[in-house]
């Protein structure tokens, strides 16, 4: 909310600076606690504390944990704390003295020097244990036998809907603009599909995937749920609001809940496929009523985008790698050739394998400009519009460095007359002088993109206040992307 009408711009940066690792609250699903690990007493809580503790927040804050534990559960507790060493530690299952409380499971993790404790009831026994770890491992080696990226993911959601059974699975792949496309998707019949739809960026602003960067999963069991607040909500030493970026429980953003109940979703589950330290995608699992699912199936969904992760590196390696094979090969033919004709150009342009086989894509052209005449391979753009790309290179770019882009129009605007066969180009200084280069141009492709709804947020101005809201619509609307071309495959 802003305290006059803006611009749609300013609400969007508003939208991209909304503290979502600071909500002073959690979602009902468990309790939350922060710990001293030395003394083990409690210095937050949620204010559903009572659940676990038998006592509200006043009475528990200040107080150490083991005074609500009976003394061998005391013991089991400061065990655990003690021998915590990272994410990795697992969980600890006890009960508290509370009357009537369940058994409770306890996962600690430490963020900005503060020791989380999150509790949540115990699931029900698994009746047949050794059937899920073995659900598990097939699944594994079901995702390990993927011959390429695309069939890993359609794999990966197949999988992840069988563990957890929402209702909608999906592989969310981010472009390098942070825009979205589903690239993979299972779903149950009464969902709607959005397979092959984009998503605007500002869908999950830069703040959102930082948290994904921090934590593996996140899951809303009830998006109508009302938030629980964790007292005080500062940092128990610093007095900075408390930072629940890595919390599992974490409430989440209003407008992301509204997002939720414009797409008829009630609940869902996020898993983050992360690779090199980059946010690469999402698996998004949606579900049209609450559904809640325990931490043993969420470990299951959870091992999945991990394998999922490292296996994208490992695909993406090895089809760099044989694209890198066919690249040596023809340089290799084209330095023989080299070797054999004193005709630098000559060499480069006419027969097999020619400078068009370097790049290996359909429909590339190239033109060559050394000692001041032009060759070309294809349909490229006039020699007057090559002297002027030319020009604009040694203007704006070093000349020890190839310079390459999809969207050349975008970045020369005078391109825009012949984006129709130099939307893509791949620039390489060659010989002695400025103006001696080997361009590669890829035409135009316009294509059509599915947007889930129109990708803009909604501006609401009520009492002279202007707010953002996510779009309300995500039924299937086009649009015509133009001048951009195939990207180029670097190695």
């Amino acid at each position: 909310m802003v305290s006059a009408p803006g611009t749609r711009d300013e609400l969007l940066s508003q939208c991209d600076r909304e503290p979502i690792h600071i909500p002073g609250a959690v979602q009902p699903f468990g309790v939350l606690l922060t710990i001293d690990p030395d003394t083990l007493t409690i210095e937050n809580a949620s204010a559903n504390c009572v659940a676990l503790l038998g006592v509200p927040p006043d009475a528990a804050l200040g107080q150490p944990l083991p005074s609500f534990l009976s003394p061998g559960e005391a013991e089991l507790l400061g065990r655990y704390v003690a021998s915590w060493q990272g994410e990795d530690a697992g969980s600890v299952q006890f009960h508290t003295c509370a009357e009537g409380a369940p058994a409770w499971e306890a996962r600690a993790h430490r963020h900005q020097d503060v020791l989380f404790l999150e509790c949540e009831p115990v699931p029900p026994p698994d009746n047949d244990p050794t059937r899920f770890h073995h659900r598990l491992r097939d699944a594994v080696l079901t995702l390990q036998g993927a011959a390429s990226i695309q069939m890993l993911c359609e794999l990966a959601v197949r999988q992840v809907q069988a563990f957890t059974g929402f209702d909608r699975v999906m592989v969310y792949r981010f472009d390098p603009d942070w825009h979205g496309v589903v690239v993979a998707e299972a779903r149950a019949g009464h969902m709607d599909s959005y397979l092959g739809h984009h998503f605007p960026a500002s869908d999950i602003p830069a703040q959102a995937r930082a948290v994904f960067l921090q934590t593996w999963l996140r899951m809303i069991p009830d998006a109508r749920y009302a938030p629980v607040p964790v007292l005080p909500s500062r940092h128990p030493r610093t007095g900075a609001p408390l930072d629940l970026g890595k919390a599992l429980l974490r409430s989440v953003s209003p407008i992301h809940l509204e997002y939720l109940a414009n797409m008829g979703v009630d609940a869902s589950l996020t898993i983050s496929l992360v690779d090199e330290g980059r946010l690469w995608g999402l698996i998004a699992c949606h579900h049209a009523s609450p559904r809640y699912v325990d931490s043993n199936v969420r470990m299951a969904a959870e091992v999945i985008g991990q394998l999922v992760s490292a296996q994208l590196r490992l695909k993406e390696a090895q089809q760099a790698a044989e694209y890198k094979a066919h690249i040596e090969s023809a340089v290799a033919a084209l330095r023989s050739r080299l070797e054999g004709d004193g005709d630098l150009v000559q060499a480069l342009t006419a027969g097999a394998p020619n400078l068009l086989d370097i790049v290996s894509a359909h429909e590339t052209a190239a033109a060559v400009c050394f000692g001041g005449e032009w060759t070309q391979l294809g349909r490229t753009p006039e020699v007057t519009d090559l002297e002027r790309i030319v020009s604009w290179l040694i203007e704006h770019h070093p000349r020890d460095t190839t310079f390459c882009t999809e969207r050349l129009p975008h970045r020369l605007p005078e391109a825009e007359r012949f984006c129709d066969v130099a939307s893509g180009m791949f620039a390489m200084p060659i010989g002695r002088t400025e103006r001696d280069y080997i361009l590669w141009f890829r035409p135009e492709i316009a294509a059509t993109v599915t947007w889930a709804g129109p990708p803009e947020k909604a501006v609401r101005v009520e009492g002279g206040h202007a707010s953002l809201h996510p779009r309300e619509s995500f039924q299937a609307w086009t649009e015509v992307v133009r001048g951009t071309a195939q990207p180029w495959q670097r190695v």
